[in-house]
């Protein structure tokens, strides 16, 4: 491999990674240039077959007039003319024949450049697609790897860590409150129970309330109601 191969290799290498759009690109432009080359092969075959085509249609008449002529000549006795018509006759056979095998074979090259035409383009429209769809998703998994990277560089940032320490340092200062450092079982624990005194110390306020008012006080009014009850059944008995 030479230099300048091994230098290109190393570029193409390179663009992929860098800009695939661009490879993407230059794949469809190879296509297209493929297609224009198939095309003018197959112009070139189309050509060639409607030559011998009409090469063949030229001897086939010249061939019916000599078997026309022929007759002719031997019936008015001249030889010397029926010699050279059979000569030609045998002539005009074997360029037919000849001319025949060629046609055949530009009519197979006229329908394998038709199929090299159908098949670049075919190969073009699926590169195309292809290269849509894969574009598309290289700008999703870019704006994926974007995102993450920004995470991550906050994560990584002076400010988030000291957030974190803060936050770290505020737990350890709460459980230190409590009796002591607590993991997160313990505070859930200590914050359950603070919960339970504040609500005992609410009904506590209400039945205060009550007295003050003169009602009874809460989870009390279903024992007076019962009392009351009882003391009306005795009455009843005497």
């Amino acid at each position: 491999m030479s230099f300048f191969s091994r230098w290109a290799d190393k570029w193409i290498g390179s663009l992929e990674t860098r800009n695939p759009e661009a490879v993407y690109e230059s794949a469809i432009k190879q296509q297209r240039e493929a297609i224009v080359r198939n095309k003018d092969v197959f112009t070139s075959c189309i050509v060639r077959r409607n030559r011998l085509s009409n090469e063949l249609e030229e001897l086939e008449r010249a061939l019916r007039q000599v078997m026309v002529d022929l007759p002719a000549a031997i019936d008015n006795g001249d030889d010397e003319t029926a010699l050279v018509m059979i000569q030609r006759k045998d002539d005009l056979v074997t360029k037919l024949e000849t001319l025949t095998t060629h046609l055949d074979q530009a009519k197979e090259d006229v329908a394998t450049a038709k199929t090299a035409v159908e098949l670049t383009k075919q190969n073009l429209d699926t590169l195309t697609r292809e290269k849509t769809q894969a574009i598309a998703e290289l700008r999703v998994a870019q704006a994926r790897i974007a995102v993450q990277n920004a995470n991550d560089a906050f994560s990584d940032d002076p400010g988030a860590r000291g957030l974190t320490s803060v936050r770290e340092s505020i737990e350890r200062l709460d459980s230190q409150a409590h009796g002591g450092a607590l993991d997160s079982e313990g505070r859930a624990k200590v914050r359950a129970h603070e919960k339970r005194s504040a609500e005992l110390q609410a009904r506590a306020e209400l039945n205060r309330l009550k007295a003050a008012h003169g009602a009874p006080k809460s989870g009390e009014a279903g024992d007076e109601s019962g009392e009351e009850s009882e003391d009306d059944a005795k009455q009843r008995s005497l």
